[in-house]
């Protein structure tokens, strides 16, 4: 019992672990994405006030940190270091002119072709490949400002990776504490169950005694008297009593649970069989016992 006990222990204290586990790596790697997106947003956001333009950009006045300003890193220092690339198109679509300045993998070519991708789709802002990109209107122009994620991705992605592997280790380590320390923590609960086996064990013994006294008295008044209702109830109700308390003994015997025999049992009749001690009872005390039981119902269970 004490093998199955500790399974046990280790199996549901390993989902515990491994819950957790994944809301933490979950929370980590989706706070982690949020502010990330929150942050290219306030890039994109300066980058279509001036047009691409850094020149335009005049830094705001110093002021305390704020809320998100004060966790993120400052906004010029992202501008710095940021690769984007700009064009301009007229309403109708064509092309006016395109900035590639400040990113190297992209030629003009690529980003008019982004650029065009851009307007089919009819948004002010999305995806295309790695660029978040955002579309404007200045006048009679379309200003589209694409900011290449590329270096976010891979934040994201190296953050995964290693808190994963930083979860694997901490579920790996959690295993091994767990399986040293479980018969530690298992110890208590068997040594309840045992003494609660041994409280059933000697109970059961204890109620053999009266019952055989019970059901001795009853077979010589039998003898005396003749048989009668009466008899008959306390004699049904010992062997009932009787096979209780052997099923008591067993179970205490028994690491697993007991599986009870199961075949179709008239339910009708043995309520009205139950019902019959009940019914002398009322009877004797001057109450009207009445009982309503529809016929032949069956119900396929342990009659015990």
């Amino acid at each position: 019992m004490i093998h199955t006990l500790r399974e046990k222990f280790i199996f549901f204290a390993m989902i515990a672990v491994t819950v957790l586990l994944l809301v933490l790596l979950l929370a980590i790697n989706g706070v982690g994405r949020i502010m990330f997106e929150f942050q290219a947003e306030k890039v994109l956001d300066t980058l279509v006030d001036s047009e691409g333009n850094l020149q335009k950009f005049a830094p705001p006045p110093k002021r305390e940190p704020i809320g998100w300003d004060g966790i993120l890193p400052k906004m010029m220092d992202n501008l710095r270091t940021a690769r984007f690339f700009v064009v301009r198109t007229s309403e109708d679509g064509l092309i006016i002119s395109s900035d590639t300045q400040q990113i190297f993998f992209v030629s003009e070519d690529e980003a008019i072709d982004f650029a065009k991708s851009a307007v089919e789709k009819k948004s002010s802002s999305g995806r295309i490949d790695r660029y978040k990109y955002r579309v404007v209107n200045k006048g009679d122009e379309l200003v589209i400002v694409f900011l290449d994620m590329t270096r976010e991705q891979i934040t994201i992605r190296t953050v995964l990776i290693a808190s994963s592997v930083i979860a694997v280790i901490a579920w790996l380590i959690s295993l091994l504490f767990v399986t040293l320390y479980s018969n530690k923590f298992v110890r208590p609960i068997i040594a309840g169950i045992e003494k609660q086996k041994q409280f059933i064990t000697n109970a059961g013994h204890e109620l053999k005694t009266p019952l055989a006294i019970i059901q001795s008295n009853n077979d010589a008044m039998t003898l005396i008297h003749g048989e009668n209702k009466y008899n008959r109830n306390i004699k049904e109700q010992v062997f009932r009593l009787s096979e209780l308390t052997a099923n008591l003994l067993t179970q205490a015997k028994l690491d697993e649970e007991i599986k009870l025999e199961k075949r179709s049992i008239n339910i009708s009749e043995l309520t009205a069989s139950i019902l019959l001690p009940y019914k002398d009872a009322a009877e004797t005390h001057g109450y009207f016992f009445k009982a309503d039981i529809t016929p032949d119902i069956f119900l396929n269970t342990n009659k015990e």
